[in-house]
Order: structure tokens, then sequence, then C-alpha cells
């Protein structure tokens, strides 16, 4: 016997639903000593090129926050950027079932940081139907 008729199958791609929140913080140098500060606020302030906001006040990129600090002996540092810190790249790749284990034996550690990448968080079944798929992570300290 023969296959029956049976309809094809079209692959679906879920809806794009990934949210990415990228945050950047820089601490800028721009002098030695006691110094007067931008000109003109964020109109003074260029992120490649282009001023945060324009000549009428107008935004041209949202979501930056600049804190100045006039270069004084006295000043307190600003908020995030207490102390200084470094960064050691692993280049691993985590698989649920192989753990990552590190120690840290410096003393004078107060904090850490992690940064995970994903390649993509998208599973293809047999199908070929494109579904959302997530990342769990357990830190043990």
């Amino acid at each position: 016997m023969g296959k029956g008729s049976s309809k094809g199958h079209t692959p679906r791609e879920a809806k794009d639903n990934l949210k990415s929140t990228q945050l950047l913080s820089v601490i800028d140098a721009i002098s030695e000593g006691p110094i007067e500060g931008p000109v003109d606020g964020l109109k003074s302030v260029l992120l490649n090129s282009t001023p945060v906001l324009d000549s009428e006040g107008n935004t041209n990129i949202s979501g930056v926050t600049v804190v100045f600090r006039a270069g004084e002996q006295e000043q307190t540092p600003p908020e995030g950027f207490e102390s200084s810190g470094s960064e050691t790249v692993l280049g691993t790749e985590v698989k649920y079932d192989t753990p990552i284990t590190r120690t840290i034996t410096s003393a004078n550690i107060d904090r850490l940081r992690f940064t995970f990448g994903v390649q993509a968080l998208v599973e293809t079944t047999s199908k070929g139907d494109r579904n959302p798929s997530e990342v769990r992570l357990l830190v043990q300290i």
C-alpha cells in the first residue's frame, strides 16, 4: 500500500520576542585638575560626533546619563566606578551536563560580574518550525 495523501507542512517561525538591553558605562577623563564642565550640558556631549541633545534641546540619543566631576581632590567617584577591576575571559562553552568551576583566591575582591553570550535562543523542530528557546543559569558562590 502506498502512502495516503497527506498535506505538506509549512514550517512556521515564532514571532521574534527577543528583547536585548545593552548597557555601557564609560569614564572619559578629559583633564588633569579642576575644570568648569561641559559648556552646554548634554548638547556638549558627543557620541560618534552626534550631540546627545540637539541645539533646541531635543533628544538625539536617548538613554544617556552623564555624571560630571570637576576633577577636585576630594570628589567622590561616580556610582558604579567606586573601584577598579579586571576581566578574565574564559572563552569556554557552557553546556548543561558540563559545569564550569573557577576558584578566586584574591582577598581584595568584593564583587563579581559574569557575562554570558548565546549564539541563538531558538529551537528548530524536526518539521522545520522555529520556536523560542531559553537559557537557565545557576551561579553558586
